[in-house]
């Protein structure tokens, strides 16, 4: 049984109307309420299984606040204890802020808009869900003996109910308002472990959009594919293989280049009154970060953070980071810079710095909400948030996202 299906089943109309009085929603909309809440907290979770890192993360954090199923099994005595009920609520939104930092508000503001919901139920409303919804997984955790693998893969299940049962008008409301836009295109590739020591059978396949290897021979007695093209598909193949060699192979030579260069002198800096005390060189060291595995815009961060000498307040910008024309969405091919810096701040805990966001046409309140973009990726990724500020505008005369390091 999913997740949707398991929400199926215990949102009968007696809990609904139950908890619908405990938060005085007086909307009547107050299971199109719960249920797209619960289908976007959902979607959340299938988002950070995009990253290792971060489902290690949430697999701890399911593992710290989940109660093994004991509150989706004892929901109906919670209800029938106001006092029990607020704590479970107040309890859910705090559960919520930490597995999805900088996703409450939005979430909010959406199901309000979405629903036409009282803020305040809404609220309430959350955080009822998020901690029904965690003691859910610790549950299928618990009982089938799940691994952080094996439950990214079980989320992963839920890619495709969601995109066809999500309720009417849902996705098209919580997609641009929470950035959710690569939940349409996401392809995940099939684990290459089991996801689970105990799992049964039907469990290991995994029904969600995945590439797979085509039988070319099927396909020619099928669809009436010639030998010829066949040949063709090969050629193309080898084309590919042999482009990606190249590619590596200039990029490893550029990389060797821009290593010999003197790089600090080229990025933009502003030097503060104190100094803030270098603690970063030695962790660099003991984690072994080598500087030509990065872009120009982590070698340009890693070589600053090395140098003992140089002063907290240097503003260096994040090249290769996009948006699509006008808007504040993040172009897929910024994965990369951004995947870069969530990695050197995991692995420098003193590290701390400011988005600085930009607009073409000078458009302040654009550049901000780009900064933002950029800091919900990093909190997405378990960054936290006493270590990432954002807002202000990037350096002149430089067309791209900065960060401002605040402290190293």
């Amino acid at each position: 049984m999913n997740l949707f299906e398991q929400f199926d089943e215990l949102m009968t109309v007696k809990l609904v109307d139950e908890v619908s009085e405990l938060v005085n929603d007086t909307s009547k909309n107050s299971y199109k309420s719960l249920k797209g809440i619960f289908y976007t907290l959902v979607a959340g979770l299938i988002r950070r299984g995009n990253s290792i890192m971060s489902a290690n993360m949430l697999y701890n954090q399911i593992q710290r606040s989940g109660k093994k199923g004991e509150l989706v099994d004892k929901i109906e005595l919670v209800l029938k204890n106001e006092k029990l009920f607020e704590t479970t609520t107040v309890e859910g939104n705090k559960t919520l802020s930490q597995v999805f930092p900088a996703f409450k508000s939005p979430l909010i503001s959406m199901v309000s808009t979405y629903s036409e919901t009282p803020k305040s139920a809404a609220v309430a409303y959350s955080g009822l869900l998020s901690a029904l919804l965690v003691d859910m997984l610790d549950k299928k955790i618990a009982n089938e003996n799940l691994s952080a693998e094996g439950l990214t893969n079980y989320l992963r299940q839920h890619h495709q109910p969601l995109l066809s049962d999500s309720p009417d008008g849902l996705l098209e409301v919580m997609i641009p308002a929470l950035g959710m836009q690569e939940l349409r295109n996401v392809k995940f590739a099939p684990s290459k472990k089991s996801s689970a020591r105990n799992e049964s059978e039907s469990e290991v396949e995994i029904p969600v959009a995945m590439d797979s290897d085509p039988d070319y021979d099927d396909l020619a007695r099928r669809r009436g594919v010639s030998v010829t093209s066949l040949i063709g598909i090969g050629i193309v193949v080898i084309g590919v293989v042999l482009f990606a060699w190249w590619y590596f192979n200039m990029r490893e030579g550029a990389n060797a280049a821009f290593n010999s260069d003197e790089v600090a002198t080229e990025v933009p800096v502003y030097e503060p009154d104190s100094t803030a005390i270098d603690s970063t060189a030695a962790a660099l060291a003991a984690n072994n970060v080598v500087e030509g595995e990065y872009t120009s815009f982590g070698q340009s961060l890693i070589q600053y953070l090395n140098d003992a000498s140089s002063k907290s307040g240097r503003i260096i910008p994040m090249t290769g980071v996009q948006f699509l024309n006008g808007t504040i969405i993040i172009d897929p091919s910024s994965a990369l810079v951004i995947d870069e810096l969530a990695e050197i701040l995991q692995k420098n805990a003193q590290l701390q710095v400011r988005i600085l966001g930009y607009d073409i046409a000078g458009n302040s309140t654009i550049a901000n909400k780009r900064a933002y973009s950029i800091k919900r990726e990093l909190l997405n990724k378990g960054i936290t948030n006493n270590r990432i500020d954002a807002g202000g505008t990037t350096t002149s005369g430089q067309n791209a996202v900065s960060i401002k390091v605040i402290s190293k």
